[in-house]
């Protein structure tokens, strides 16, 4: 997940009030290294500064992540809909089978994920499961 694909997000998720599954498969992408935001961008501040979408807190109960690596911006965003999702049941993260750009490994990708288990949840009853 690439930072520039952050607003692409949260215009989705306002876009859709009544969203109960979101899945999102995370490919290899591609970045073009010459594009620069016409606008100052802090990635590192945009999920705290994001206004809290109508489906966190009424029907989104099912977030599939398919090609999870753990980097910061996917981390940072799942984070996100786990501290706002009121209503989240169900958080499926299938770990990329690639290895990584700094030699990482499957292993990695899941402790990864299972570290998101201790994170703040909004609702008591969501469950992570890795795969």
């Amino acid at each position: 997940m690439h930072e520039h694909e952050f607003y692409g997000i949260s215009f989705f998720l306002n876009s859709c009030p009544y969203l109960e599954t979101l899945t999102i498969p995370i490919g290899p992408g591609r970045i073009f290294e010459d594009y620069k935001p016409p606008f100052t961008f802090k990635p590192g501040e945009f999920w705290m500064k994001c206004p809290k979408f109508k489906c966190l807190s009424r029907t989104l109960k099912v977030v599939d992540i398919k090609g999870f690596k753990g980097t910061r911006h996917e981390v940072s965003f799942l984070c996100f809909l786990l501290f706002y999702g009121v209503v989240l049941q169900q958080l499926n993260i299938t770990v990329s089978k690639e290895d990584g750009v700094n030699g990482e490994l499957v292993e990695v990708y899941r402790e990864r994920a299972q570290r998101l288990q201790s994170f703040p949840k909004a609702s008591s009853s969501a469950q992570i499961s890795v795969y």
